[in-house]
């Protein structure tokens, strides 16, 4: 059996978003600010440290737009930057017509959304 190595690097990095945005977004005035995943956290530091950006060409992009949305509290845009990756898209789970993995995405990522906004409250808005 064959592992992709970068499709497992893409879930991971979708769960620590699914963790990490919520938490940035409790602690954005607090100074001991509590990392969950100091991968993804880099992967954001990274992008956020370049001048311009491109569109997304790989799916760390993806997941880099996807986050800043999910950070506005823009889940339906964050969804489609995540459902644009092929690694996501060849997934058997994926592909299937009543894919109960699709739904259990798009729910965490209302939840995400939703906890995002409650911490930022909605007077930055």
């Amino acid at each position: 059996m064959h592992i992709n190595l970068h499709q497992l690097d893409c879930i991971y990095m979708i769960s620590a978003m699914l963790l990490e945005i919520p938490n940035i977004a409790e602690n954005q005035y607090s100074v001991n600010k509590k990392i969950i995943s100091k991968n993804f956290k880099k992967l954001i530091d990274q992008y956020d440290a370049k001048a311009f950006y491109l569109a997304a060409e790989n799916y760390r992009d993806n997941l880099v737009f996807a986050a800043k949305q999910l950070n506005k509290s823009n889940w339906k845009e964050a969804i489609d930057h995540i459902f644009s990756i092929k690694l996501i898209q060849k997934m058997p789970e994926f592909a299937a017509p009543n894919s109960a993995f699709k739904d259990l995405l798009i729910f965490k990522f209302k939840e995400a959304a939703l906890k995002a906004f409650l911490c930022r409250g909605a007077s930055t808005y």
